[in-house]
């Protein structure tokens, strides 16, 4: 899943960062609300984080414009101390949730989990199964029995978005969108390479779940089902 994080102190900016990436999420930066408007905009993110006080704007401002240009993404905004009144009106604005200074990133990374359960492609288990394959979202690992795999950031990224659309076909330009970020100069091929790596893992631990090309729009899984 991919975070956009509009927050002009960067020290605080670099924390979340590390953060979500350390966890596998997909992250961008901006530092000032016309940046951050025009990333949004984009429509690749599934969650934002908004500083309230940013240089030259207001982050309630960028808010408003967001939803106004139909951005559903669940916004989080970021505030100072003694700023209830502030918070109340950002909710009844649209925000999904609010963080107050001094920000905590392991409270950040809690409450972006929380609003992204709301996302019904948002699978909120420690764990995805498809078949005989379990993708431990823990552990970053994928299982078939007793074997498993590593997977990389981009890997968990890729699987992730399959696994969680089941055998719904997930377009080529939304995977590179959501992994590589929408200004990156990643082509099919980048995708392409992460997509054999990933076979080869399947593979190697002896899963019966594999990653089916769809001629002309994108990926999808396959897996045996049971018979009842």
């Amino acid at each position: 899943m991919r975070i956009l994080i509009v927050v002009q102190e960067k020290i605080l900016a670099d924390r979340l960062f590390r953060k979500f990436t350390k966890n596998k999420f997909a992250c961008d930066l901006a530092f000032d609300a016309e940046r951050g408007v025009d990333c949004a905009l984009s429509g690749i993110y599934d969650a934002i984080f908004l500083e309230a006080t940013l240089v030259m704007a207001d982050g309630r401002d960028v808010l408003k414009t967001l939803r106004q240009d139909n951005v559903s993404a669940p916004v989080i905004m970021l505030f100072p101390r003694n700023s209830a009144q502030e918070r109340i009106r950002a909710l009844n604005m649209g925000a999904d949730g609010c963080l107050v200074n001094p920000i905590l990133s392991d409270e950040a990374l809690a409450l972006l989990r929380a609003v992204l359960r709301r996302n019904k492609n948002y699978v909120p288990d420690d764990s995805i199964k498809l078949g005989d394959l379990i993708y431990d979202m823990s552990t970053y690992e994928i299982r078939c029995g007793e074997r498993s795999a590593k997977l990389t950031a981009k890997e968990v990224q890729i699987l992730y978005l399959l696994m969680s659309r089941g055998n719904r076909i997930v377009q080529k330009d939304e995977l590179l969108l959501k992994v590589w970020g929408y200004e990156s100069d990643a082509e099919y091929n980048n995708l392409e390479v992460h997509i054999a790596y990933l076979r080869k893992k399947l593979h190697d631990i002896a899963s019966s779940v594999s990653i089916k090309t769809v001629r002309g729009a994108g990926y999808c899984m396959e897996w045996q089902r049971r018979m009842l």
